[in-house]
């Protein structure tokens, strides 16, 4: 009886080669973002204010939004703002208000 790690009969990778596969193409993503972002200097640093006020044009909300650098921050998260006029971010607690 093979294990979960040892390739099948037909030489189709397991759930294993596949899992490594996609932490690889993570990888080759998070490099690839890192090279376009690097000494950008259109881009604010990410989660340095506590406090952001959003308009409906910033919509879907995500944090680090679009015009921050990445490469220094938490995973992006999307933010439910819409409903209450704000939301927190669970990362980094940085506080969003929607401005009318």
């Amino acid at each position: 009886m093979r294990d979960a790690s040892t390739p099948a009969a037909s030489g189709t990778p397991t759930s294993g080669c596949l899992d490594e596969s996609r932490r690889v193409e993570d990888i080759h993503k998070e490099h690839e973002l890192r090279e376009t972002t690097v000494g950008r200097t259109d881009l604010s640093q990410a989660n340095a204010d506590n406090s952001y006020e959003v308009t409906r044009s910033d919509l879907p909300l995500s944090c680090p939004m679009p015009s921050m650098s990445l490469w220094n921050s938490h995973p992006k998260v999307y933010l439910p703002i819409e409903a209450t006029g704000e939301a927190r971010c669970p990362y980094c607690g940085a506080m969003f208000k929607l401005r009318e």
